[in-house]
């Protein structure tokens, strides 16, 4: 399968899209795309910021991209938030 990780730094804006070749590089592209705009804010680079990234799945019938969901109905941030222990990276909580 083929997937692309879809970048907003500041919404709204073109997304920074990123081909992958799996979930888990979806997730680490992701994570390291969060934790830099965190660096950015607090080391005052940016005053404030609203982020936001998602993960598509390239689907071969109809040749569009589409929003990837698991086989639960889980969209990709629900489906990393269980996975943040299994894959070694950890997000500070928002707040």
């Amino acid at each position: 399968m083929k997937y692309r990780v879809n970048h907003y730094p500041q919404i709204p804006c073109k997304p920074y899209q990123v081909g992958v070749g799996s979930l888990k590089e979806a997730y680490i592209v992701s994570q390291t795309l969060a934790y830099y705009d965190l660096f950015l804010l607090e080391n005052n680079h940016r005053r404030d910021y609203a982020n936001m990234t998602t993960v598509q799945v390239y689907n071969k019938n109809t040749g569009e991209w589409e929003d990837w969901y698991d086989e639960d109905g889980n969209d990709f941030d629900e489906w990393a938030r269980r996975r943040n222990e299994q894959f070694g990276v950890v997000l500070p909580e928002a707040g």
